[in-house]
C-alpha cells in the first residue's frame, strides 16, 4: 500500500478528515476506531460499511486473480471468470474512479449538511426545487409569490452554499 495522504472518518452523516498525526494506523486498520471498517482508495483511507468493504475486497481479489493468471505464457480464458453478476472481461479494466467517488461522497454530505443548516424557508425552497425537482413556477404559485422572487432567492441561496462549500474545501 502506498503512503496514506488522509483519513476520513464518518461522524454522524458527514465524513471528517482526521490528522494522520492523531491516528495509529496499521494497514487499513485505525487503532483508535477498532469497531469500524476502512478501505484504501488512491492515497486515502476512508471509513466504509462492512458490506462495502466486503464488495471492494471481492473486486480487488478478482483483479489480482486475473493479473496472476495472465502473468504466465498461457492464454487466459475469460469464460472461467464468469461470476454471479460479472463477466470475465469486465475485470480487465476497472473504470471506477474510487478517489472521485470518495470526494463526491464527502462533498455530497457536506452539501446536504449545509442545506440542513439553512433557515426553514430557504431549506424548503432548495429542497423543493433542487432536490424534489419542483419548478420555480410551481413553487411560486404554491407560495403565492412572484416567480422572479423565487428565482432570485434561489440564486442567492445557491451562491451562498457554493461559497460555504469552497470554504470547506480549503
Amino acid at each position: 500500500m502506498a503512503k496514506i495522504k488522509a483519513c476520513y472518518i464518518k461522524d454522524g452523516q458527514v465524513y471528517v478528515e482526521k490528522k494522520l498525526s492523531e491516528l495509529h494506523i496499521e494497514g487499513t486498520k485505525v487503532l483508535e476506531y477498532p469497531d469500524r471498517r476502512f478501505y484504501y482508495f488512491s492515497g486515502y483511507l476512508m471509513e466504509v460499511t462492512p458490506e462495502t468493504q466486503k464488495e471492494l475486497l471481492k473486486e480487488k481479489n478478482r483483479a489480482k486473480y486475473v493479473k496472476k493468471r495472465n502473468s504466465g505464457t498461457e492464454t487466459l480464458s475469460l469464460d472461467v471468470m464468469i461470476a454471479d453478476d460479472v463477466q470475465g472481461y469486465d475485470l480487465l479494466i476497472d473504470p471506477t474512479d474510487y478517489a472521485g467517488i470518495c470526494i463526491d461522497m464527502i462533498m455530497g454530505e457536506t452539501a446536504m449538511r449545509l442545506v440542513r443548516e439553512l433557515p426553514p424557508d430557504e431549506h424548503d425552497m432548495i429542497v423543493s426545487i433542487c432536490v424534489n425537482g419542483m419548478s420555480e413556477y410551481a413553487y411560486a404559485r404554491e407560495k403565492g409569490i412572484p416567480r422572479m422572487t423565487v428565482h432570485d432567492r434561489k440564486a442567492r441561496i445557491l451562491h451562498r452554499l457554493r461559497k460555504e462549500m469552497e470554504k470547506t474545501q480549503k
